[in-house]
């Protein structure tokens, strides 16, 4: 096969729709080829936020990540706000 460090670079230099066709083996305009449909795309990111829209509204639930709190600013700081 070919090399990817190869291919990559040969897609960069190819612009914004170049793409590398692995069943073909050849470098393609990904638009003009069908690879990429930007209506076929917009539709399935469009499903997948409905499914997960549906899944939140039927369970009352959600699982996310948690992320860690930011450190306390010291209230002593210069700049920092104080109550009046």
């Amino acid at each position: 096969g070919e090399h990817p460090s190869v291919v990559v670079s040969h897609v960069q230099q190819m612009g914004s729709w170049g793409a590398w066709d692995a069943v073909r083996r050849e470098y393609v305009d990904a638009y003009t080829s069908g690879l990429i449909d930007p209506l076929t795309t917009g539709i399935a990111a469009l499903r997948a936020a409905t499914s997960i829209g549906q899944m939140v509204l039927t369970t009352d639930a959600i699982v996310c990540e948690h992320l860690a709190a930011p450190a306390p600013r010291d209230p002593h700081a210069a700049g920092a706000r104080r109550p009046y």
